[in-house]
């Protein structure tokens, strides 16, 4: 007996071991090794719970949280996963994305309670809260992201979740406020910039609207909406040519942006482009 006790130990030591070898191919974003060390650690050891929330971390890092899902799942269900608040925490995020709204609630309220301190987990039931709809549950989920915040000053993530949530309440000072905290914790969030130049924009600050629409497009290329926006900037100002190359460029990156094209229009005609003009109306 003590000797397949031993024996069970050191398959369990070279599980952890292939699990850490896993996280650290994750880490670097090689996707084929750390699956493969996450696999061998499951081989050496079923019940590897961090071996379980690699795998799905690793769907997550390819965007597939249906995949990801089904890996939370299995470590809750594995001897200590219903207890592991990291395990609940992913199951709920996993949850969130698939919509359904009362299960990652329950699976962020027990993150919560098993590790109080847990800022990601109230961000994530601030979220949750948020799409239940309503004005009560949009309060409720302010104050839910204030805890985030309370117990993680410069959370970027979630000074920027309370500036939708105060943009919502129409409180645009506050917002506003929120978006420049939000950036100054970290200047890499596309939509922190978007959404602070939407403020300008309503507020006139035209120059102020356009470097921020830039920022945005310079962090996430792909994002059309920023470049429309752009465009209403420069055009707002008189700034033709390079309104028009921003609509061209929402148009470019949508397909199809039907905004952007009428503005494509408009702008071609105030330059006397005629045909362009026509064309992009037609």
């Amino acid at each position: 007996a003590s000797q397949l006790m031993l024996k069970d130990l050191k398959l369990a030591q070279q599980a952890a071991i292939q699990t850490l070898i896993g996280d650290v191919a994750r880490q670097r974003g090689d996707t084929p090794g750390a699956t493969a060390a996450y696999n061998q650690a499951l081989q050496l050891d079923p019940g590897q719970l961090s071996a379980q929330l690699g795998l799905g971390l690793v769907a997550v890092g390819q965007g597939n949280w249906g995949v990801a899902s089904g890996y939370f799942q299995t470590a809750i269900g594995l001897p200590g996963g219903a207890d592991d608040a990291e395990a609940q925490f992913w199951h709920a995020e996993a949850l969130l994305r698939q919509g359904n709204l009362p299960g990652a609630t329950a699976a962020y309220n027990r993150a919560i309670a098993l590790r109080p301190s847990f800022p990601a987990a109230f961000l994530g039931l601030a979220q949750a809260q948020h799409a239940l709809g309503g004005n009560e549950n949009l309060n409720t989920a302010l104050a839910t992201v204030e805890t985030a915040i309370s117990q993680q000053p410069n959370y970027a993530e979630a000074l920027l979740f309370k500036g939708k949530l105060l943009q919502q309440q129409g409180r645009i000072n506050e917002a506003e406020a929120a978006y420049n905290a939000s950036i100054r914790a970290n200047n890499q969030l596309p939509e922190a910039a978007f959404r602070r130049g939407m403020i300008e924009l309503q507020s006139s600050r035209y120059d102020e609207a356009a470097r921020d629409f830039r920022r945005a497009l310079q962090l996430q290329p792909n994002f059309p909406e920023a470049a429309y926006w752009l465009g209403r900037a420069y055009y707002a100002e008189g700034r033709l040519e390079p309104a028009l190359q921003a609509f061209q460029q929402a148009v470019g990156l949508n397909g199809g942006y039907i905004d952007a094209v009428f503005y494509v229009g408009l702008v071609s005609e105030d330059l006397g482009r005629t045909a362009e003009a026509i064309s992009a109306y037609q």
